[in-house]
């Protein structure tokens, strides 16, 4: 459709842009960390979302301006576990089986939706929280 997007970089050595300008001459701005892992992401509008993260790089907190935050936990293998959002104190966790797949998803309000897979990792059954089978 002809719109262009222009990345800029604070070094011609840098893979990782501190902005970006759409073609409606709008900019996002972005931070990171000297690993690579973003630290902020400031939209068009000034409204400004932080990052943080644990040792292993993974996104652990992500509070935004508005004053709204997510916390995320993982297990020994680095799968997102739970996510807590501290607007209402609401909770949503993952069960994995030993292959990595997700079996089980909790929402907040405790209801869950089951996943069964066949041999060949695809998925062939999804129980929701209504009971209903797909």
């Amino acid at each position: 459709d002809g719109d262009i997007t222009r990345y800029r970089y604070d070094n011609p050595h840098s893979d990782l842009p501190y902005a970006t300008d759409d073609a409606t001459g709008s900019r996002k701005t972005m931070t990171w960390s000297r690993y690579g892992q973003l630290l902020s992401f400031t939209d068009c509008s000034g409204y400004q979302t932080r990052y943080g993260h644990d040792r292993f790089g993974q996104v652990t907190a992500v509070h935004r301006e508005e004053g709204l935050s997510q916390y995320r936990a993982y297990d020994s293998r680095g799968q997102l576990i739970a996510v807590k959002d501290t607007q209402g104190g609401l909770t949503r966790s993952m069960e994995y089986d030993a292959a990595g797949r997700v079996i089980r998803l909790t929402s907040e309000n405790g209801s869950h939706t089951t996943f069964r897979y066949d041999v060949l990792d695809r998925l062939i059954q999804e129980t929701g929280f209504d009971g209903r089978t797909q």
